[in-house]
């Protein structure tokens, strides 16, 4: 449910995109019911439980100490900005699309937060780009659209980058869990990855640059700014 909520919120908003203007406060609901979920998540973890979903060795969704403080985080943000945003975008034709956006962005942002492995976090991570580009670009005229533009160009840099690390990490040692990243990062350090026809390259320094490249994309950071 705390993914799911405001995914839903986001497809029924979508449903309704092309309904005559009027105040959606209801879509604020998803993030109210994910806000809820988050924080009874919570409650569980400060017991010392950690609810899985999957194999509890490499879960596909995990619930942590940190993961349920970013997920309540992102909660609260969600119901903010929906709610202010319903009383802000009265009358505009644009508000079920807003919403649809909104929501979907936050449904993949919480996704990432309670990922329990890399290629969970990954494909939450591409979905939070596109939220974001249609995010830009959902008012659809020539200014937010070029804006929109500029941004997937950048993040999609970064994103490459990202699925290229993804795909070393996934040839070389499979698809691990979050937990055992440090691990992983050892284990790459001793692999190398034949380029060109020689295997002289460390797959951790390989996924180390990827990295890097993607953390500066996403932060708007030259030359990506």
């Amino acid at each position: 449910m705390l993914v799911l909520a405001p995914a839903f919120a986001g497809v029924w908003s979508w449903a309704r995109r092309h309904r005559p203007p009027a105040v959606p406060p209801v879509t604020a609901v998803g993030s109210a019911v994910a806000l809820a979920v988050a924080v009874a998540l919570g409650l569980l973890v400060a017991r010392g439980e950690r609810p899985t979903l999957g194999d509890p060795d490499a879960p596909w969704l995990r619930a942590d100490p940190l993961g349920v403080a970013l997920a309540v985080l992102v909660a609260v943000l969600g119901v903010t900005i929906l709610t202010f945003a319903s009383r802000h975008l009265e009358g505009d034709a644009r508000a079920w699309r807003f919403s649809a956006v909104a929501n979907g962005v936050l449904a993949s942002t919480l996704l990432s937060a309670v990922a329990g492995r890399l290629s969970v976090l990954v494909g939450a991570w591409l979905l939070t780009s596109l939220g974001i580009v249609a995010l830009i670009a959902y008012r659809g005229d020539r200014p937010s659209r070029a804006a929109a533009r500029r941004t997937a160009h950048a993040l999609g840099v970064g994103d490459a980058a990202l699925v290229g690390a993804l795909a070393i990490v996934l040839l070389t040692v499979g698809d691990p869990g979050l937990g055992d990243l440090g691990a992983v990062a050892a284990d790459l350090g001793t692999r190398q990855l034949a380029v060109l026809g020689s295997a002289d390259v460390s797959a951790g320094a390989a996924v180390a640059l990827l990295l890097v490249i993607a953390a500066a994309a996403r932060a708007a950071q030259l030359p990506f700014s």
